[in-house]
């Protein structure tokens, strides 16, 4: 086992620990696994993420989740992790990436189409038009 991947290893089982004792918290990182360059993990109410580790362990890492989301870090997995749920705690964030993953769990027949249709959102439209006026 290499040093920079003996550090990796180290610091996954750190932020198990972390998130073990950080039940209370708003947003929930689940199977947090590792598996040949790569780590991956489950946030509660968003879905799976990815990270791609660097050569060159900690370094800038990509993380990829769902819809399209895509963020750069720099760090620790650790880092990179805190990074992720701060990013999903911010309201333009959730919105998107929530409204996204409810619309693909939610609509088996009639696609993302038809989650908009039901939603509240030929509403909005008007509202905030009446608004701006």
């Amino acid at each position: 086992m290499s040093e920079h991947h003996a550090k990796l290893v180290a610091d996954l089982e750190a932020a198990r620990e972390r998130l073990r004792s950080s039940a209370d918290a708003s947003l929930q990182i689940t199977n947090l696994e590792e598996d040949e360059g790569a780590v991956s993990f489950h946030v509660e109410g968003f879905g799976e993420f990815t990270v791609f580790m660097p050569d060159q362990y900690p370094g800038k890492m990509t993380v990829y989740g769902p819809d399209d989301f895509e963020l750069n870090q720099s760090g620790t997995i650790e880092h990179v992790l805190e990074g992720v749920l701060s990013h999903l705690q911010e309201p333009a964030t959730q919105v998107l990436v929530r409204a996204s993953s409810e619309a693909s769990t939610n609509s088996v027949d009639g696609g993302v189409e038809d989650y908009f249709q039901d939603s509240d959102m030929d509403n909005m439209l008007p509202k905030h038009v009446q608004l701006a006026r």
